[in-house]
């Protein structure tokens, strides 16, 4: 199975510690997104999309469109009192 470009083998394990203001805002994103991901994988998505991983192909104007729809959601998640 692939996750963000990377296969399952060469994915490796780690533990974070965050705010519950910050976990609230990856929760509000998570639940604008078709199936709701896990907060893992709303993680892995959120950076890799940060991190430009995997690299993009060139998108059309529709593809555009709906990143920077994405993009704005994220946005609009945030808590304005933490800036998560």
């Amino acid at each position: 199975m692939l996750r963000n470009g990377m296969a399952d083998d060469k994915m490796k394990r780690f533990e974070m510690v965050a705010p519950e203001g910050w976990l609230e805002a990856i929760d509000r994103w998570r639940g604008g997104q078709p199936g709701i991901p896990s907060r893992a994988e709303a993680i892995r998505s959120i950076v890799g999309r940060y991190l430009g991983w995997p690299p993009a192909p060139e998108e059309d104007e529709d593809e555009k469109a709906e990143r920077e729809a994405q993009e704005r959601l994220v946005d609009a998640a945030r808590d304005p009192r933490t800036g998560y």
